[in-house]
């Protein structure tokens, strides 16, 4: 299954210019299939995308630092989605903007999830639902930002 379903439409023509273009998002994804899509959804934004199968692998890397965004599955081998963000949050000095997903949509993991601190997108999402809530977290975050 994957984790993110490119819409038909941002196959065809140029590419329109993104507020996206050239941030940089850290992915923390173990299926590769997911992976993948992902990758290539964000990039047709602009973004910079840096890959990781595993938050150990990511947290091991000065690449995850200081990154624009964070998009990790929340089932992950070792530390989980949740335990990589809240690593990532106590290395950095300001509040990062992430969102997690899972394809787990069981009712008593719904009711878990909705005390998260960040976003919690169930799979398969799509492009726009992702970028609305990447921008969503990003307006609590810097409220001037979508003025400019």
């Amino acid at each position: 299954m994957h984790a993110l379903a490119l819409p038909a439409s941002a196959t065809l023509g140029p590419i329109a210019p993104s507020r996206f273009a050239g941030k940089r998002i850290v992915v923390v994804e173990d299926d590769a299939m997911a992976a993948a899509a992902i990758k290539l959804s964000l990039e047709t934004q602009g973004m910079q995308v840096i890959l990781f199968v595993s938050a150990e692998d990511a947290l091991g890397s000065a690449e995850a630092i200081g990154a624009d965004y964070y998009l990790c599955d929340y089932r992950l081998p070792g530390l989980d989605g949740l335990q990589f963000l809240d690593a990532i949050q106590r290395l950095s000095a300001a509040p990062i903007k992430a969102v997690l997903v899972t394809g787990d949509v069981s009712p008593d993991q719904i009711a878990i999830m909705q005390a998260f601190r960040w976003k919690v997108l169930f799979k398969p999402i799509d492009l726009c639902q992702l970028l609305s809530a990447i921008e969503a977290h990003e307006a609590r975050i810097e409220p001037l930002a979508a003025s400019k």
